[in-house]
């Protein structure tokens, strides 16, 4: 079966604004001294719509051109997450929680439907992560502790076309030492300094995560990996990826995957992981791949072919972006996200 995968290499990490211990400071988040935390996370998920809207359109442009059975569209881990050094008083964790949990998947579920398989062909949209903190109970009186709940809401337009979208959730079980701010202390929990310089607050991370794959409700605790039924596949999210062992087979669907995608921000392919046999190829779709803490460059896609467990080789040459970073925004692309230096589109075949 032919299969084309698309994707937006785009940099979603954050540089750290602080000067110590780091030779000199970065410019900080966008986030005016005056604008609410409100109007400040609402700004960020539109400029967002609009990447993930463009980048679509432009894949789909692509799509139409070839006789696929269906397009993979994803984005980077953190696509959907805010710089965490916008983030200037602990209370406003709760509500960055709470937009993430309702109004990411909400959105999603109405955005797909604007590109029903009937014009547009099949789409499995992966689009990216949204990763929030919730406030555990704690005997620290220094800081706050926190589990992290880093996510990926996958939905497509041919399950349920007279239904409401399905959503299946795969949420990440690893912390990675960046993930939430600047970290002050390794190990278990991490310490993470969040803020800007004069606006700062240390909250505390346990390093691993309960939760558990789930379609629909809680309660279902397994990941629709066979929305496409010759064609099932899996997720790794980032540091998950370093530490998986089975790839915690028992929440998916389908046992045999085989397409593998690792969605990461500062995660590379590893030529000596064992994926499971079914697995034919592996894709990597990076949020972080080239530079540092105070200027991240590049983000980046790759496809590589699996056989017998182990990765072989590279389909084709990675498809990087340049320019990411703007004088005054980290997140934004100074390009519009349908640029041809954006986009990464594979044709593949599944047996």
């Amino acid at each position: 079966m032919k299969i084309n995968i698309a994707s937006l290499n785009v940099c979603t990490f954050h540089p750290v604004p602080f000067d110590v211990p780091f030779p000199e400071p970065v410019e900080p988040p966008d986030r005016k001294d005056e604008q609410s935390f409100n109007e400040y996370i609402w700004q960020k998920f539109e400029e967002k719509k609009i990447i993930l809207t463009d980048g679509l359109s432009a894949a789909l442009d692509k799509n139409k051109r070839t006789d696929a059975e269906c397009l993979f569209f994803t984005l980077p881990e953190f696509f959907w997450n805010i710089s965490p050094y916008a983030v200037w008083h602990e209370e406003e964790l709760a509500v960055l929680a709470d937009f993430h949990n309702y109004e990411i998947k909400s959105y999603l579920q109405s955005f797909i439907k604007k590109f029903p398989e009937s014009e547009f062909g099949k789409i499995i949209l992966l689009p990216g992560t949204a990763g929030s903190l919730h406030k555990v109970m704690s005997d620290n009186v220094n800081a706050s502790t926190y589990t992290a709940y880093n996510c990926i809401f996958c939905v497509n337009n041919f399950s349920n076309p007279e239904e409401q979208v399905s959503v299946s959730v795969w949420p990440k079980t690893n912390l990675a030492g960046y993930d939430y701010g600047y970290s002050m202390e390794a190990g278990d929990p991490v310490r993470f300094k969040v803020g800007k310089p004069g606006k700062t607050f240390i909250v505390d991370v346990k390093a691993k995560s309960a939760s558990k794959a789930s379609h629909e409700n809680p309660h279902d605790s397994v990941f629709y990996n066979d929305i496409l039924s010759n064609v099932p596949f899996m997720i790794s999210l980032c540091a998950d990826y370093h530490e998986a062992v089975d790839f915690r087979m028992n929440e998916w669907l389908n046992p045999a995957p085989k397409i593998h995608f690792l969605l990461a921000c500062a995660m590379t392919l590893n030529q000596h992981k064992r994926y499971p046999l079914s697995v034919q190829y592996s894709y990597r779709n990076d949020g972080f791949a080239v530079g540092n803490i105070w200027q991240p460059i590049k983000g980046m896609s790759e496809l590589k072919r699996v056989e017998d467990g182990v990765i072989v080789d590279a389909v084709s040459k990675p498809v990087n972006i340049t320019d990411c970073i703007s004088d005054d925004d980290y997140f934004m692309l100074k390009k519009k996200a349908a640029d041809e230096n954006l986009l990464s589109f594979y044709t593949i075949e599944v047996n």
